[in-house]
């Protein structure tokens, strides 16, 4: 039973210095900070990245080690990131491997998944989705969702799709000096072309038919 039951979250920047003797400082203030509750760190791979003698990551991941024996009953240390990286990470010291018996993988998100991900988004933002709209963006999210690839980036994608989207919207309405309907994004915002849809469709047709 944890002692307090917070949560600490944080990344490489919080744990590493710029000079010899800071990170194993750093990295043990982060670990007292959550000491009784959770530490999450995201992106945990990047600890291990390259082979730079200047590069400390492993001094973080060495004093987390001993930090987790010292604390053992009274922290929570979660590590979370890509699947492929984290595979590699969880090598780099004979102790992590140990340590961390228990590994989640979470499946990325559907593509129906991303699309409501994405409505959520944009409603929040005081949007209007028109069927038409939402068409678009499931078209949109369709073509660059590649399945079982890291960079695609799951819900990154989608801000991604909504930023480029809203960039587009803000340059049409300066070109055209509409300024009543900035609450609306257009199909054509998100690149849908509805004659290109008709390709891929009569495209996916064929291959299906050989």
């Amino acid at each position: 039973m944890l002692s307090k039951g917070h949560l600490v979250e944080v990344t490489r920047e919080d744990l590493v210095g710029e000079y010899i003797g800071q990170t194993a400082i750093k990295t043990r203030k982060v670990i007292e900070k959550a000491k009784g509750g959770v530490l999450f760190i995201d992106e945990a791979y990047s600890l291990a990245r390259g082979t730079d003698t200047q590069d400390y990551g492993r001094e973080a991941i060495d004093t987390l080690v001993k930090c987790m024996e010292e604390y053992r009953g009274n922290l929570v240390i979660i590590l979370a990131g890509y699947t492929y990286e984290m595979n590699s990470f969880i090598n780099v010291n004979s102790g992590l491997n140990s340590r961390f018996a228990k590994k989640i993988t979470f499946p990325d998100y559907s593509d129906a998944e991303l699309l409501e991900i994405a409505k959520w988004m944009l409603i929040k933002q005081g949007f209007t989705i028109t069927i038409e709209t939402e068409r678009a963006i499931a078209f949109a999210i369709n073509q660059r969702n590649i399945k079982g690839d890291n960079t695609s980036g799951n819900g990154r994608l989608v801000r991604n799709v909504i930023e480029e989207a809203i960039r587009k919207q803000s340059q049409r309405l300066i070109d055209s000096g509409d300024k009543e309907n900035y609450h609306q994004l257009l199909p054509a915002d998100f690149g849908f072309i509805k004659e290109q849809v008709n390709i891929y469709d009569l495209l996916n047709n064929v291959i299906g038919h050989q």
